[in-house]
């Protein structure tokens, strides 16, 4: 067998891999909550005022984030959090996104 044949059976390996995981995700994706509903729910879960959010180290936004993390993929927990942070308008808002990212991890 020719390399050229080898890598080609290489690549259609890995295509079909990489639609299996995309397949897979998405029928784990209609079971649970979309990136919207979770931001919604961040921001309805923060007690804050102009400058700053309060409760960033309580329980039910840790509760959120575990959540979350089962439901989403990685590349898009800082997406949330980004956004659910943007949207109370505060201005403190990278102290907080700050936090919250090291909440993730």
């Amino acid at each position: 067998m020719k390399s050229t044949d080898m890598e080609r059976i290489q690549r259609k390996l890995k295509q079909a891999r990489k639609k299996e995981k995309q397949l897979e995700h998405k029928m784990n994706k209609n079971s649970g909550k979309s990136i919207g509903e979770y931001i919604s729910s961040f921001y309805d879960s923060f007690y804050f005022d102009k400058t700053k959010i309060y409760n960033l180290n309580s329980q039910d936004i840790t509760d959120k984030i575990k959540e979350m993390k089962k439901d989403l993929l990685e590349k898009e927990w800082g997406i949330v959090i980004r956004k659910s942070v943007r949207k109370t308008k505060i201005s403190e808002n990278e102290q907080a996104v700050k936090k919250l990212l090291e909440l993730l991890k």
